[in-house]
């Protein structure tokens, strides 16, 4: 774990932490991979939260996304880890950096 570095819930991300993940799709991605709590999120899963019904797009704009907010939590200081990929199911928190 990266020193100083605690998974937060989006109430305490707070603004500055939330505007540097730049689009909503990413923070409610992000959103409910912490309501998981290390459980994995199916691709179906995610485009769930983070699209309507209206413009649900495809599996591979997830794993765009996902790869974009790895980059930006790994910018804000986060584990490489933080988010893994589930071969075969989707993603998850990486329950070692639970806190």
């Amino acid at each position: 774990m990266q020193p100083g570095f605690k998974l937060a819930s989006r109430a305490q991300m707070g603004p500055p932490f939330a505007a540097s993940i730049t689009t909503p799709e990413r923070i409610l991605i992000l959103e409910q991979l912490l309501k998981a709590q290390g459980q994995s999120c199916s691709k179906d899963c995610l485009l769930n939260a983070g699209w309507s019904w209206s413009e649900v797009p495809g599996e591979e704009t997830v794993k765009t996304h996902v790869k974009n907010l790895r980059s930006k939590l790994t910018k804000s200081g986060a584990p490489v880890d933080l988010i893994e990929t589930v071969y075969g199911v989707g993603f998850r928190m990486n329950p070692l950096h639970a806190g």
